[in-house]
């Protein structure tokens, strides 16, 4: 938690906006950049941690992707959410069920971005509360940028792997067929969206982005199946995700700076050449992420006339939402009752 903008400031490349024409100026510089990504948040003294790393029971708080895979199967295997994703022609898939937990309150390793400033903006008004003020930041709501084309490595999101996986499995099986047309080869896993994208293949990414379904590469089956995120809530909120899951308790701004080019150098450049190695694996990041810290006063203002709504209230939305949490509940249930462990 911090107390502090100076605390913010040794975090993020820090910002703060004091004034109406302050934010109106912000979103006239950044509104319109098709690679910015934007996360608002109602109160500034909060670290960025994933609902699995708040809500994971004490019991399993040290075996938390044994808990999302458990959830996840619980989920999966409903056949409440079967129909749910039938009825909108949706392939189910892990990724897919993950994006719709984590819309609807259930413990997932996901942190969720927007395309859209005002959309990030209206989260950061959202339950806003000026009532008590112990220190700096209770006086502040967050909005963290980054840019995805400078961030190159976060460009290439969980989709993008998954496409040129897809892509070089099939130019495996041609060639395998070509080369040696006698012999068959298992290509099972290239037709089915459920066996191809699944969370047992993303748990070890330790930082990883998911993109928003309309900008994110198609990820198709040999067979059509479609690998789709679609949900209302995703959609009306134009979202998409970092997953952060390099530990239990690490927040995404200290996964996300440790792997920062500043970060890697002053680590080489202190290791021992005879001992260690870099603690952090897979994608790499540039530089710090931007924060502006925004007025509480300010961003109420703004939100009483441009603020998006951002949830989906449809009764299908609101079926699907008792859905997951009664999943939820009782799988919280069995764990606390030691059923499950």
């Amino acid at each position: 938690m911090y107390t502090s903008i100076e605390d913010k400031s040794h975090i993020f490349n820090q910002f703060t906006i004091d004034t109406e024409k302050g934010l109106q100026d912000l979103i006239g510089n950044l509104d319109g950049n098709p690679n910015l990504r934007f996360r608002g948040i109602c109160e500034a003294k909060y670290n960025m941690l994933t609902s699995l790393q708040r809500k994971c029971p004490i019991i399993m708080k040290d075996r938390q992707k044994e808990y999302v895979t458990g959830l996840l199967h619980r989920v999966k295997c409903n056949s409440l959410v079967n129909n749910y994703f039938n009825n909108k022609k949706i392939d189910i898939n892990d990724i897919s069920c993950l994006a719709l937990m984590q819309h609807h309150g259930l413990p997932t390793p996901l942190l969720d971005f927007s395309t859209d400033i005002r959309i990030a903006l209206s989260f950061a008004a959202d339950g806003v509360k000026t009532e008590t003020e112990e220190c700096e930041t209770d006086k502040y709501v967050s909005l963290y940028v980054f840019d995805k084309a400078y961030e190159q490595e976060l460009g290439n999101s969980i989709q993008q792997v998954l496409m040129n996986d897809m892509a070089n499995g099939n130019h495996f099986i041609e060639y395998h067929n070509r080369q040696y047309p006698t012999e068959s080869v298992n290509a099972s896993i290239l037709y089915n969206i459920g066996e191809f994208v699944k969370w047992d293949d993303i748990k070890d990414l330790e930082l990883s982005y998911l993109e928003y379904q309309p900008l994110a590469p198609g990820v198709v089956t040999l067979c059509g199946q479609s690998l789709d995120l679609s949900n209302p809530n995703l959609i009306k909120q134009k979202g998409c995700f970092l997953l952060n899951l390099y530990s239990n308790t690490m927040s995404l701004e200290e996964n996300w700076n440790g792997r920062t080019i500043e970060s890697k150098n002053h680590f080489l450049k202190n290791m021992s050449s005879e001992f260690g190695h870099f603690p952090f694996k897979g994608v790499s990041t540039r530089k710090k992420m931007n924060c502006y810290d925004i007025k509480k006063e300010v961003i109420i203002k703004w939100a009483e006339k441009d603020s998006i709504p951002l949830y989906d209230n449809s009764q299908e939305t609101t079926e699907i939402k008792k859905t997951l949490m009664d999943i939820y509940t009782g799988f919280d249930k069995e764990i606390n009752n030691k059923q499950y462990l």
